[in-house]
């Protein structure tokens, strides 16, 4: 997938958003001169960000979540976990964060590959030590309520300090909280928040496999 082709594609996408070209028009250019299939087209729209939002989110980032309160885009970061379990595809953008493919699946959360995500992000949580956990769920999405049943009964489990917080927009939720860690890979969030992110699925997906996915992050310079 990532061929000579791509990568001067990445390349050449990210000079022409640098030069604030409109994303939609940009992709559809790059895509057929260089005759992309649908997961690069992807990986390019959702992958590759301006300089200075890729630079503004790295500052940001944390080394450790070790001792920290952290802020969950709880399905945010369920669905890269469980798409990376289930084959799909599953990348680093040039912003260093991990990334899916952004598809519609329907009632993914009611996979076993979703369960089973909640419970190597609470292993990893405690393991890393966190201080808190508030767990942002995404009320309209198929099965919110059970979700977060299940998210509370792994937290009993666990001994960790969690709670769940079932609203109708997490985005705008987390974009009010002014300490602590965000965890997420919604571009939005990132740029707007004060706050310090870190990327939950990149730590539990390394920490728990020989991890070997696309990685952008050198591809755009």
């Amino acid at each position: 997938m990532i061929t000579p082709e791509f990568k001067q594609a990445v390349q050449d996408y990210s000079q022409l958003l640098e030069k604030r070209y409109p994303r939609k028009q940009i992709l559809k250019l790059i895509g057929d001169r260089y005759l992309l299939d649908k997961a690069q087209r992807t990986m390019l729209s959702r992958g590759v960000f301006l300089y200075r939002d890729v630079e503004n989110r790295q500052s940001k980032k944390v080394a450790t979540i070790a001792g920290q309160i952290l802020h969950v885009d709880t399905c945010n970061v369920l669905f890269s976990i469980a798409n990376y379990l289930l084959g799909r595809l599953v990348f680093i953008s040039n912003d260093g964060f991990i990334r899916d493919a952004g598809e519609v699946y329907d009632k993914l959360q009611t996979h076993e590959k979703f369960y089973q995500s909640m419970n190597l992000v609470m292993e990893y949580l405690v393991r890393e030590g966190v201080s808190a956990a508030h767990f942002y769920i995404d009320e309209p999405v198929t099965d919110s309520v059970k979700l977060e049943d299940q998210l509370r009964q792994l937290i009993g489990l666990s001994k960790l300090d969690g709670v769940t917080i079932l609203c109708r927009k997490p985005d705008n939720e987390l974009m009010k909280v002014t300490k602590g860690v965000i965890c997420t890979s919604d571009s939005v969030i990132m740029d707007e928040t004060r706050c310090t992110l870190a990327d939950i699925p990149y730590g539990v997906l390394n920490e728990n496999f020989d991890l070997d996915i696309i990685d952008l992050a050198g591809e755009s310079s």
